[in-house]
């Protein structure tokens, strides 16, 4: 085993737990002391990223997603919808830019699938590279049942290393932007409001992209909508402290496409064939981690 790769094992003990974009701002750090880095990466600030904390408290607002005066769909239903097409995946680039990203952008890329019954699986892969390669951040499937229990939770790390489970506190949805949105819709997190640059709005409390903000400061996030598709065309948080003027944390914009669910599309939603050295799984209580046999975890994982 390499220095590299005894530096990054180190590191990822006490990072697995934070959010994607954290642990790929410490392996910079880390690679950057080995070697010069191939290119800038972007340092991923907790904010930016759908957090995986606690699971988000239903505000049940009707008004929120129901069009009242019509029988027609909400326009929360109608973007609902768009994240959710039956019988097809729906893929999404992500390029994230804003004022904590250094100047530097970002792309994350996933795809998502709802079965019939209301299951969602979803695949994130985090790189600079392209797909067909090894991630340098992170290849992550997650998969809820329809009544919203995970029963699926595997991630591939760059010191090819697969983790099975995830801690108790986390969002599961927050796997996929399509998921996280889909979540939010559903429990009314985001109403209408109005029209940006011609294309509809909605605006609230996007709570898996925020973290613990500052005492009198409060976070809110709205989406560009697609006129006519109602994809999400882009998203943006800003913070307003104590009543002074907003600032923008991030700004992403969606990139979506959709294929059909068939047999060979479906290995979209399954972690690449990369090289695995070890494997754990964790408790999702206490984050002890047990050792599995690699061959065994391999096949869990889908990738035999």
């Amino acid at each position: 085993m390499t220095e590299t790769d005894d530096l990054l094992r180190d590191l990822t003990s006490d990072v697995e737990d934070a959010t994607p974009m954290a642990r790929a701002r410490m392996r910079a750090n880390v690679l950057r002391r080995i070697a010069p880095a191939p290119r800038p990466r972007w340092r991923r600030p907790a904010r930016l990223v759908p957090l995986a904390g606690g699971v988000a408290a239903v505000a049940i607002v009707t008004a929120l997603v129901v069009n009242t005066g019509s029988s027609g769909p909400s326009l929360v239903q109608k973007a609902e919808a768009a994240v959710a097409p039956p019988g097809e995946i729906v893929a999404i680039t992500a390029s994230v830019t804003g004022s904590e990203t250094g100047g530097t952008t970002v792309l994350m890329r996933d795809w998502s699938l709802v079965g019939a019954d209301g299951s969602l699986q979803m695949r994130r892969f985090i790189s600079s590279r392209p797909e067909s390669e090894p991630p340098d951040d992170e290849d992550t499937v997650v998969e809820v049942d329809g009544a919203g229990n995970l029963t699926r939770a595997v991630s591939w790390t760059p010191i090819d290393r697969l983790r099975f489970g995830l801690e108790r506190d986390r969002q599961p949805y927050a796997n996929s932007w399509a998921g996280l949105l889909r979540n939010a819709y559903r429990q009314g997190q985001l109403r209408d409001a109005g029209t940006q640059d011609g294309s509809p709005v909605l605006e609230g409390r996007l709570t898996a992209v925020e973290s613990p903000g500052s005492e009198g400061c409060t976070t809110t996030a709205r989406v560009a909508l697609d006129t006519s598709t109602f994809d999400p065309r882009w998203l943006e948080t800003a913070e307003t402290c104590d009543g002074g003027p907003a600032e923008t944390i991030a700004r992403i914009t969606f990139t979506v496409t959709r294929v059909p669910a068939t047999p060979e599309n479906l290995k979209l939603l399954k972690i690449g064939p990369w090289p695995v050295k070890e494997a754990v799984r964790i408790d999702p209580d206490t984050l002890a981690e047990t050792p599995l046999p690699v061959a065994e975890a391999k096949r869990e994982a889908g990738m035999d």
